[in-house]
């Protein structure tokens, strides 16, 4: 069922989060990229992880990790360690530049909770688009530049509604209402209404 689904993925982000953040804010902040997609990467991050010399870490990546039938960590911390062993490079070299294509930036739970968290799917697209953005100036997706011209032009709604498990909020411009309400419900194991 798609709402035991959903309240299973919250679940899982704010125990993934909890150690890592030190408020419900900084966790909020630090989850969007779990609830919607990344459709802009930190500067600095973007320059200094994706790369040209990056991308070939990358095509590795996305071969090895289209490999994997079971999408659990164990076995994508094993597949990140095979391109990294491949590649000659540090678990790093090969984990940050991963962890920037999904998530937009440097900061995430460890990598292989992070990817079974997002799926298979999520995570191979990402992939895929940052591969074909390697390189541009631009760090923004085409999804982005849709919704900037259709809020430019007004035919967008501020005021959308979305549903988490038993709780419907407001939705300001990037979401963080809805990761709140989503991140909450999961830690207090129980819906807002």
């Amino acid at each position: 069922n798609l709402q035991s689904a959903q309240a299973n993925r919250q679940t899982a982000v704010a125990k993934a989060q909890q150690e890592r953040a030190k408020t419900l804010k900084e966790m909020a902040q630090n989850s969007l990229f779990f609830f919607q997609e990344v459709t802009r990467y930190e500067d600095k991050a973007a320059a200094k992880h994706l790369t040209a010399e990056t991308l070939p870490i990358l095509r590795a990546l996305q071969q090895e990790l289209q490999a994997i039938e079971a999408w659990q960590a164990p076995g994508l911390h094993e597949a990140v360690s095979r391109v990294a062993t491949a590649q000659a490079a540090g678990l790093g070299k090969v984990a940050q530049p991963l962890r920037v294509a999904v998530s937009g930036g440097t900061v995430s739970p460890p990598i292989d909770v992070t990817l079974e968290i997002l799926g298979r799917e999520a995570v191979l697209g990402r992939l895929e688009r940052m591969q074909q953005q390697t390189g541009q100036s631009q760090r923004t997706t085409p999804r982005l530049a849709l919704e900037r011209e259709r809020h430019r032009s007004g035919a967008h709604d501020d005021r959308r509604i979305r549903g988490g498990v038993g709780c419907l909020v407001d939705v300001d411009a990037d979401d963080r209402d809805v990761v709140w309400c989503a991140l909450i419900e999961a830690l207090l194991d129980e819906p807002l209404r």
